[in-house]
């Protein structure tokens, strides 16, 4: 996460995906200093783990429904939950010319 910032900041555009737990819950500390604190354009992409990860326990998994958002708006990340392809695909456009960072749950 800090060299997605880094990155950021020398002037790229950042995608950084993986699930859940992995772009937002354990780089926590990273993604509010590194990214939201230096508004560093690193758009952070997160996957629910649903049923399929199911059997991998709370590590792979949200808690609460609301989760993610709910830290994304502690930290003031701006935060996108997309429900079709379509919308996906707006979102992603929006967001590649909006300065600053985000995230988008798929």
């Amino acid at each position: 996460m800090v060299i997605a910032s880094g990155l950021a900041l020398s002037g790229y555009t950042v995608w950084f995906y993986s699930m859940i737990n992995f772009s937002l819950f354990r780089p926590y500390e990273m993604v509010r200093n590194a990214v939201v604190k230096h508004n560093a354009s690193v758009k952070i992409i997160g996957v629910k783990g649903g049923p399929a990860y199911k059997m991998l326990g709370f590590s792979h998994n949200l808690l609460h429904e609301d989760e993610d958002i709910k830290l994304c708006e502690n930290i003031g990340l701006r935060s996108h939950v997309v429900q079709s392809p379509e919308q996906t695909r707006d979102i992603i456009m929006i967001e590649y010319g909006t300065p600053g960072p985000a995230y988008i749950r798929l």
